[in-house]
């Protein structure tokens, strides 16, 4: 395989990027972060999506990213070239693969199928662990124990299988000889005997049962036929009898509901008439509520009472009117009685100095004058009191007498209101007997209805009883009937009972045939399956022995092709420093010659252990390649440089330079910029805060 070009879209931290591999030695330099692994993983994700990139698949995107993550790949494999395009959008990753114009393969699984199928016949793991080697993973084989190692190379070289293989035979021979004993201990009965023999007995006495059964069901069934007849004869002359029982039976229902509907109407009736003789008592009882309604005056009584009342009442209140003008008037006079009195007695102790009170000039010889005046005035006001007064008691005995006039017209009052009370009782007792008696010609009318239905229930009544007594029906002859059919259907019954548990016997007896006779041929089967999985136990013991020998013929072989190819590719990354190399063909550990003598990795340097890991894992690539039918065309190594000092960077550079003659290409990726001047193509990558990866070609 040979990559040609990679176009990228939002994949990770590249936004944009397209690029043509060169042929030879490719160096890929730059920072940790710079997106130097990322362009190689967007490679494998071509060729195998999401599981060949160990992350959940929104996680290759770009984040923040508007248009879909993209990678298209163009490669040569086996002389023919190739393109393969993977697409991840939001809901779904499509994807094609093409050769030429003609398309292989489309969607997202379909390709990684016939990629690992058809095309590069390995699976993602596989691809890791030969073309490329990922970071940390350089000494992936010799860091492992032996076990674990031997396991991961047999797997990778297909050696595991045949391993597999006889363990599978191993396990069908166990599984048939497990199925043998099972077989054979069907032939034995539980005491220890053969079971044919005493199985072929057995069905014979069970053969002979169910023929004497079958022999003796013949009398039943002759027994179950004549019952039927005798039943078929019953039912005839039961259903004769049982039609004249019937119309007895309806002739009695009849009867039944003539009587009843006769002493409902009678009932009715009865009802019907009470309630009318009851309307001709109220008749009369409310004639004679219209007449003392009629003679009844406490409504005019009353009325009158009650104007005498007011105009008693309004006396009473002139009365009241007056007496407050006079008692008022007796309190201005007071007053003015009192203010006089004083002014005559101030002009009396004053004398002559005494002031006019009109104006308020000193009496002198007009005070006896003033005097004799006011002295006049007294006894004017003092003879108006004693009118006054008069006036008051005389207004005093008036208004007792009208109190008592009221007093006497409240109690004629209060009797007249309880013969208007009783009045109006009268009156009401009377309305609702007027309501009672308008309905006495509707009752008139329904009493005469229900005397013609009571005429007619009473004349459906005697025709019920007359079509009754013309019908012939003896219930003890009925009786008697009922009791012959009750027989003839009881043996009918009892004859298919001992039919039905005779067929019982003899099914279950044929049950028995068949299960001795389907024990008996499952005990022949076993016989035959016995010979045929002894034969078989047979071919898989020889098919494990053979699976055995051809591992062990494949693995002595493998060891020291292995050793071959990591001796002539040490030699390359060396510059023939190191030769040779010896690999132990139990767990394919691997020692290095220095001299004559071999030597395991932990004697040597970081730096020189790293070159050996490098030889070995491109020597296992070799092989895959070579058993996939393939030439190896492509090596990618990721970050293999960090152990090695510059001298030897330059060694392990020059090694792989040649290599890559031989290989097609070799990728090198790396963070180390100082070899950068001593590869033939280099592409340094950078990280750009705005545009993401960006390539430039040196």
């Amino acid at each position: 395989m040979r990559l040609r070009s990679l176009a990228i879209r939002n994949y990770r931290s590249i936004r944009h990027l397209q690029v043509e591999f060169p042929e030879g030695l490719l160096g890929i330099v730059g920072h940790n972060g710079a997106g130097k692994s990322s362009l190689l993983e967007a490679v494998a994700w071509a060729l195998y999506g999401t599981p060949a990139v160990r992350t959940r698949a929104e996680a290759v995107a770009t984040i923040g990213a508007s248009d879909a993550c993209r990678v298209r790949l163009e490669f040569d494999l086996g002389g023919e070239a190739f393109r393969l395009e993977r697409v991840l959008k939001p809901s779904s990753t499509t994807a094609e693969l093409a050769r030429g114009d003609e398309l292989l393969a489309e969607g997202a699984r379909e390709v990684s199928d016939y990629v690992t199928e058809r095309l590069l016949r390995m699976d993602y793991q596989t691809f890791y662990a030969s073309i490329f080697t990922r970071q940390g993973e350089l000494d992936k084989f010799v860091s492992m124990s032996s076990e674990p190692r031997r396991q991961a190379v047999e797997r990778l070289l297909g050696i595991s299988d045949v391993r597999d293989a006889g363990q599978r035979a191993r396990q069908q021979k166990r599984d048939l000889g497990n199925r043998l004993e099972g077989l054979r201990s069907q032939l034995i009965a539980r005491d220890g005997e053969p079971l044919q023999p005493r199985l072929v007995t057995e069905l014979a006495e069970l053969q002979e049962r169910s023929a004497a059964l079958t022999k003796a069901g013949k009398p039943l069934e002759a027994t179950l036929e004549t019952a039927t007849q005798q039943d078929a004869q019953a039912v005839n002359a039961w259903e004769q009898v049982e039609a004249n029982a019937e119309k007895y039976r309806t002739a009695e229902k009849r009867r039944d509901a003539a009587q009843g509907v006769l002493k409902l109407a009678g009932e009715r009736l009865q009802n019907a008439q009470k309630t009318l003789n009851d309307s001709y008592k109220k008749e009369k009882e409310a004639a004679e509520l219209r007449s003392a309604t009629a003679a009844s005056d406490a409504p005019g009584k009353l009325a009158a009472l009650r104007e005498k009342q007011a105009t008693v009442e309004k006396k009473l209140q002139e009365l009241a009117a007056g007496k407050g003008k006079l008692d008022a008037a007796l309190a201005a006079s007071g007053r003015e009685l009192a203010s006089r009195q004083k002014h005559l007695q101030e002009i009396r102790e004053l004398g002559a100095e005494s002031e006019c009170p009109t104006c308020e000039r000193p009496l002198g010889e007009h005070g006896a004058a003033l005097m004799e005046r006011i002295a006049g005035e007294i006894e004017a006001i003092e003879q108006q009191q004693r009118e006054t007064s008069a006036a008051l008691e005389t207004l005093a005995q008036t208004s007792k007498a009208t109190d008592s006039r009221g007093a006497a017209l409240g109690k004629q009052e209060e009797k007249l209101r309880g013969a208007e009370a009783a009045h109006a009782a009268q009156l009401a007792r009377l309305r609702d007997l007027e309501q009672a008696l308008a309905r006495k010609p509707e009752l008139e009318q329904q009493l005469a209805e229900l005397q013609a239905r009571e005429q007619a229930a009473r004349t459906e009544q005697e025709a019920a009883l007359a079509a009754l007594a013309k019908l012939e029906f003896d219930p003890q002859a009925h009786a008697r009937a009922r009791q012959q059919r009750e027989a003839v259907v009881a043996a009918l019954s009892e004859a298919k009972l001992a039919l039905e548990r005779h067929r019982g016997e003899l099914a279950r007896a044929g049950d028995g045939v068949k299960a001795k006779q389907a024990e008996l041929e499952r005990v022949e089967r076993a016989q035959a399956q016995i010979s045929e999985a002894e034969t078989e136990l047979e071919r898989f013991g020889l098919l494990e022995q053979l699976l055995k020998g051809f591992r062990s013929h494949i693995t002595s072989r493998i060891a020291p092709t292995l050793a071959a190819h990591t001796s002539r590719r040490l030699a390359q990354l060396t510059d023939g420093r190191y030769t040779q190399v010896e690999i132990d063909g139990s767990d394919y550990s691997l020692k290095v010659f220095d001299g004559v003598e071999a030597h395991s990795l932990d004697r040597f340097s970081g730096g020189e252990a790293d070159a050996f890991s490098l030889a070995l894992r491109l020597s296992i690539s070799q092989l895959l390649a070579e058993r996939a039918g393939t030439e190896m065309g492509l090596v990618v190594l990721d970050e293999v440089l960090g152990s090695q000092d510059e001298l030897r960077q330059r060694r392990v550079l020059e090694g792989l330079e040649r290599m890559a003659q031989s290989v097609g290409q070799v990728i090198l990726v790396t963070h180390i910029e100082s070899i950068k001047d001593h590869l033939p193509h280099v592409w340094e990558l950078v990280l750009d805060d705005e545009r993401g990866t960006v390539l430039r070609e040196l």
